[in-house]
């Protein structure tokens, strides 16, 4: 009888410390970015020891996931369109968990350019990166074209 009642006594001290985690999730600088520009997913959990973020993005047309083991993420979307990002948190001896997930609208960024006689749009999800982008529009102008955000 004595051992089962420090069994017991053992096991429920050993699951009452694993306490509940609560996932939440913070986006700075808000839900609503434009392509290639910086967005800082952060754990606000509470009881949260262990974190598993799943970031969903558009690779070459194709739905994937980047996976992070951290309590913050910093990441650039490449493309436009409402992208998925969830986070499962785990309680510190990983008995318990919570899931947290939010929705992100990147907005594709567009220019019209002309030159009096010809016109053109260009976006950023038309290049592969920023810095690519940025010396697409840099020839417009020296081109001898106006651009204009739209």
């Amino acid at each position: 009888m004595k051992i089962s009642f420090l069994f017991l006594l053992s096991f429920l001290v050993f699951c009452a410390c694993d306490k509940e985690p609560t996932a939440c999730i913070e986006t700075s600088p808000s839900t609503t970015i434009e392509v290639f520009d910086n967005i800082k997913f952060k754990s606000c959990s509470e009881n949260a020891f262990w974190y598993n973020w799943e970031v969903e993005e558009y690779q070459n047309g194709s739905q994937t996931f980047i996976f992070y083991n951290t309590e913050e993420v910093n990441y650039i979307y490449n493309d436009a369109g409402l992208l998925d990002v969830y986070l499962t948190v785990q309680s510190e001896k990983m008995k318990k968990e919570d899931f947290a997930s939010i929705q992100i609208t990147v907005n594709d960024v567009c220019y019209a350019c002309t030159n009096g006689v010809n016109d053109s749009e260009i976006c950023y999800s038309d290049y592969e990166d920023k810095q690519t982008f940025d010396n697409a529009l840099a020839n417009f102008g020296t081109a001898g074209f106006t651009c204009t955000k739209l």
